[in-house]
């Protein structure tokens, strides 16, 4: 064997040892697929057996999506405010724009779409002011100076007005309510005697647009890319700096899953926020941990187009899907242990890993 066989056989080894490490693990199966993209918001409901998700398409249609992706109920709602669905076991909540002065705050039903009641609010705030929240047995609303305590069906508990604006800050899978306030302040929502409290947790915010539960201890981003740890007295422990602001932030175990806008998906250390890995998207992502026979995977989603990706728990890519052409996730949501929903421009699908069962 000469020379040039020699490279040409080592280079075809090379490239099979690549494939195999690439496509090994678990497969990767379509369960289902709804055409019509736009953002998915999931019920989260732990008192009924319900397992649905709300997706409001690019025509501003409501649409109720059940298991294998059975659309239960579509509604036109050609005013409704972007990021305002909520969905609890009492209905489907969102706001409507009606006029300069005026936002209603729609209750439907979970199984018709049909509109239950309907609550008008004097908002003079603009659309990206106003603030649907859900908290423990209700929701919040925050306009301007204000926040409002509403019941389980949407009626007024309570309202209190504030010498500086407040903002929520978004805590996803907790019951817990945060807002930050004018003067940088953070502060814990609650209720007492039907009256709106706050407890003050921070007196400097650092921008922080975002706030995860991490069960014993509670993790702050800023639209900078900063990550830090505090336990539950508030007291930080570390601090970590990505390049850019963070989009996904799992907690888990002893560990810390987070996307970032500069373009990586990192894996920290609890403990200490090292990085224990980071693996190189195409662009902005989105990600979920996924669990299939007992090993942990990570699911990434390309924001503004190109691939979807598997993970391992040590950052090896496993599979990838390309995505088509022109198409940009807008949303990710675990539907199972092994299970996730994917909301596109273009379309919603969900992925089973292993196949669906």
């Amino acid at each position: 064997m000469n020379f040039f066989q020699r490279q040409s056989l080592h280079a075809v080894l090379i490239l099979f040892f690549l494939t195999i490490s690439i496509s090994a693990g678990p497969a990767i199966a379509k369960c289902w697929e709804i055409e019509g993209g736009g953002r998915l918001f999931h019920l989260n409901a732990s008192d009924n057996e319900k397992d649905l998700s709300f997706l409001l398409d690019d025509r501003l249609e409501l649409k109720s999506i059940g298991l294998a992706g059975r659309l239960n109920w579509a509604a036109a709602l050609p005013d409704v405010l972007g990021d305002s669905v909520i969905g609890t076991s009492d209905g489907v909540f969102l706001l409507i724009r009606r006029s300069e002065e005026t936002v209603n705050l729609l209750r439907l039903s979970i199984n018709t779409g049909l509109t239950l009641a309907t609550t008008s609010f004097p908002a003079k705030a603009s659309d990206r002011e106003l603030q649907l929240m859900r908290r423990s047995g209700g929701l919040f609303l925050a306009f301007e100076d204000d926040i409002l305590a509403l019941n389980a069906d949407g009626s007024l508990l309570a309202r209190r007005r504030f010498e500086t604006a407040v903002d929520f800050i978004q805590s996803p899978g907790s019951e817990r309510v945060f807002v930050r306030l004018g003067d940088g302040a953070i502060a814990e929502v609650k209720i007492r005697s039907n009256a709106i409290e706050l407890e003050m947790i921070l007196r400097n915010s650092l921008s922080v647009d975002k706030l995860v539960d991490g069960m014993d201890g509670f993790l702050f981003t800023d639209r900078a890319g900063r990550v830090q740890f505090f336990n539950t007295t508030f007291e930080k422990l570390w601090e970590m700096r990505a390049g850019a602001g963070i989009q996904s932030l799992v907690p888990f175990g002893d560990s810390v899953f987070l996307t970032s806008n500069d373009n990586f998906v990192y894996l920290l250390k609890k403990s200490d926020g090292d990085i224990r890995w980071r693996f190189r998207t195409g662009g902005r992502s989105l990600g979920v941990k996924l669990e299939f026979e007992s090993k942990i995977y990570f699911f990434i989603g390309e924001i503004a187009g190109g691939s979807l990706f598997l993970l391992d728990s040590a950052g090896r890519r496993l599979s990838e899907i390309s995505l088509e052409s022109e198409e940009m996730v807008r949303s990710i949501h675990v539907s199972g242990p092994d299970r996730v929903v994917v909301a596109s421009n273009s379309r919603v699908v969900e992925y089973a890993l292993g196949g669906c069962k």
